[in-house]
């Protein structure tokens, strides 16, 4: 079977890291794969494996290549790239097509079976709304927002109704695509599990990660973290905020220091520094966020045998559990310290576990066998 994936475009974001991920779990699995990129894409040094199945698209105008043309006009961003793929595919055919980006779906021509992978739940308008707007950082975005959220929005209902099957990333959202008539079944996107021997803990120090570029996204919730962390009684404890750094998150550092906390600030780091963070110096990565589509900075803790705490909210609730983090009461900074002093005293899973579990059911070979399965 000759499947395609796409659309690849290298730059910051889970979206890009989903596209590499599942075009090399489906090559290890022995599928011939052919991987649609945008024009001028480069591909990480760990895709070398199909580098050379990798075809280009026709580029797209100018006025929408750029970061705020993309955003303001993404639906019709969206819609170019799709025009692209529908003539790269009458050039280079295949059997089956796997889109990350719903949108880039939409204007696919009949012939090949297509699924696209869903990431956004709630699936309606008005409850994604609900969900998004409040996360807008400052008032006067609020009309930008609404625009973008709306478009985003009607550029995935474009590609949910042009694909054979949807892959949700939880069994919730999955139930929910179907309440509306899609055909959807639950089948996450696959992730790197590190294969090297974990690093043991120091049995002293509780290292602490955060991870967010920039630090300043209030969805993130760092804000939570500069007021449990002090409360902590635990010592010695470790702290690595890893993102960009602004002058108005300086009073919160400050804050934690002065807890007697040792707390080192790293700024924007290349994905392999921040994995091999992950897997060397991290105990504990904290993701106090308040919603994300999936949160790959959680995946990549995971994968390396690190667990995670986190607020008891949709989609962690569907990831994390005994075997591979905590959760606590969404917005309680308090829950978040007792949380953490319960992890100081030995409450974490073992790392082991950890990967094992993350690999049982987000790992490379599984979802690879399940797209497999559906897309055959």
């Amino acid at each position: 079977m000759r499947l395609g994936i796409g659309v690849f475009a290298d730059e910051p974001s889970g979206l890009a890291v989903a596209t590499v991920d599942t075009a090399l779990a489906l090559d290890a699995a022995g599928v011939d794969v052919t991987l649609f990129a945008l024009d001028g894409s480069t591909l990480p040094e760990r895709a070398e494996a199909i580098s050379g199945r990798v075809v280009k698209l026709r580029p797209i105008p100018r006025l929408l290549r750029g970061r705020i043309g993309s955003t303001a006009l993404f639906l019709v961003a969206r819609l170019a790239i799709s025009r692209r793929l529908a003539e790269a595919l009458r050039q280079h055919p295949v059997d089956a097509l796997h889109v990350l980006s719903p949108g880039m779906a939409a204007l696919v021509p009949s012939g090949p079976r297509v699924s696209v992978q869903a990431w956004f739940h709630p699936p309606r308008l008005l409850a994604r709304l609900k969900t998004l707007l409040p996360f807008t950082a400052r008032w006067f975005l609020y009309p930008v927002s609404l625009v973008v959220h709306v478009q985003s929005y009607f550029s995935d209902l474009a590609g949910y109704r042009r694909a054979d099957l949807v892959l949700a990333n939880t069994e919730v959202a999955a139930a929910a695509l179907r309440s509306r008539g899609f055909e959807a079944v639950c089948v996450p996107p696959p992730i790197e599990v590190g294969a090297e021997p974990l690093s043991p803990r120091d049995g002293q120090a509780l290292r602490l990660a955060f991870c967010s570029h920039p630090l300043t996204l209030k969805r993130k919730g760092l804000r939570f973290l500069f007021e449990a962390l002090p409360a902590v009684r635990h010592r010695p404890l470790e702290l690595t905020l890893v993102g960009g750094m602004d002058p108005s998150l300086e009073e919160g550092v400050e804050r934690i220091r002065s807890a007697g906390i040792e707390v080192r600030v790293l700024g924007k780091v290349p994905r392999e520094d921040y994995l091999e963070l992950l897997a060397r110096e991290t105990d504990l990565l904290l993701f106090p966020s308040l919603y994300e589509e999936w949160g790959y900075a959680l995946f990549e803790a995971l994968g390396r045998g690190v667990p995670a705490l986190a607020f008891d909210l949709y989609p962690f609730s569907e990831i994390i559990d005994e075997r591979t983090g905590m959760l606590v009461e969404p917005r309680d900074a308090a829950a978040l310290a007792d949380a953490v002093e319960r992890a100081g005293s030995g409450a974490l899973p073992d790392p082991e576990g950890v990967r094992d579990s993350a690999r049982a059911r987000f790992g490379d070979a599984h979802v690879a066998a399940r797209i497999l399965e559906l897309m055959g």
